[in-house]
């Protein structure tokens, strides 16, 4: 939020958008990296600065092509370009989080599977899912952390998919042109 605040308003002061692209997504393409290479055994400071670099990189840019779009797109098409950005906001974390998420269960419960043989998967997939599975509190320390590991790797697998799209969009954020673009305040109220 901070990013995207912060952004907006030196967007409209300095006029030129290519910079955010190009600083946020290589923010956010470090802290997805950073968090693929996540352990069991890494602190939870790291975590949330890797998230920090994320949510900041991220906001830098996020709104900004609204802004593009509105000094860039003839007024009687400002509506398509709205909406066609919004649409392509929705759309693609849907997408991404169904991906992620069939990653994660099928890698975790393969995964699982190994670790505790005799184990119903279906009980595997409650514990995956987090809805009410108590199993890792049931088997001893080394099993436990044994299975750990295969769920923080199984999550670390998932970024793969956001490294991909940081990487694409950061490539494609140094092909923008280096323009100032003039963005009309709306009067106050």
């Amino acid at each position: 939020m901070f990013g995207c605040v912060a952004g907006g308003i030196v967007l409209a002061k300095v006029g030129y958008y290519s910079p955010f692209y190009i600083i946020g997504t290589g923010l956010a393409l470090i802290g997805v990296s950073l968090i693929h290479v996540v352990k069991l055994d890494t602190p939870a400071a790291n975590l949330y600065g890797y998230s920090i670099l994320i949510g900041l990189g991220t906001g830098l840019y996020v709104q900004a092509g609204f802004s593009v779009a509105h000094t860039k797109v003839p007024p009687q098409q400002l509506g398509a370009a709205t909406g066609f950005i919004a649409l392509g906001q929705l759309i693609g974390p849907t997408i991404a989080l169904s991906i992620g998420g069939t990653v994660l269960i099928n890698t975790a419960t393969s995964g699982l599977e190994k670790v505790l043989p005799n184990v119903p998967i279906v009980s595997i997939k409650i514990d995956i899912a987090g809805t009410a599975g108590q199993l890792l509190a049931t088997v001893d320390p080394a099993t436990r952390i044994a299975a750990l590991n295969v769920i923080v790797h199984s999550i670390s697998k998932v970024y793969i998919l956001a490294i991909a799209a940081m990487a694409v969009s950061f490539v494609c954020s140094l092909l923008l042109r280096h323009e100032r673009i003039v963005i009309q305040l709306a009067p106050a109220s």
